[in-house]
């Protein structure tokens, strides 16, 4: 039997360093040392500089009445898989004679961006999947998240002129 956590459980652990190290530790579980600390790192940033979006309401509730924890919990995981998608495991229209766009696909990833997109999808499609009844629907409505996000900067990468995007991206990188 699960004990149920408060609604702030991820916030505290983030807040402290070394639980966040041994939790963000587990998730880079087989990744290579290089993937492993680059993730590590965009999560510490995530930690350092947006723990803001663990405050908000829908992340500290359950997503769909049957779930067992709140969606906090379920959001590290949830970026892990779309960081692989970018960075280990990228879509396969990215083959060897498309490196130039692999590239332009792994720069377009953007943790804020997709922070932004993540709480806006949480709260526009929240409960679309009410009406199954034998899915784990949370677990199934983030992977559907994670695969919009993805194909949306797929069709970035495929929508425009590669110069401009190359060029857009240096500058925003120069911004931050």
């Amino acid at each position: 039997m699960r004990i149920e956590p408060s609604p702030d459980e991820m916030s505290r652990v983030l807040e402290n360093e070394i639980f966040t190290l041994i939790y963000l530790k587990g998730l880079t579980l087989g990744m290579g040392k290089d993937d492993s600390e680059k993730f590590i790192e965009d999560c510490n940033y995530i930690v350092d500089k947006r723990l803001d979006i663990f405050e908000l309401e829908s992340f500290n509730s359950k997503f769909y009445e049957s779930d067992e924890i709140p969606l906090s919990e379920y959001f590290f995981p949830t970026f892990r898989k779309t960081w692989a998608m970018v960075y280990i495991k990228p879509p396969s229209l990215f083959d060897e004679s498309k490196n130039m766009k692999l590239e332009i696909f792994k720069r377009l990833f953007d943790i804020d961006d997709f922070l932004n997109f993540f709480i806006s999808s949480i709260t526009k499609t929240k409960g679309c999947l009410i009406g199954f009844g034998s899915i784990d629907k949370t677990p199934e409505h983030l992977s559907l998240i994670v695969d919009d996000y993805i194909s949306n900067l797929v069709s970035r990468v495929y929508d425009n002129n590669l110069d401009s995007h190359i060029r857009d991206i240096k500058i925003n990188k120069l911004i931050r």
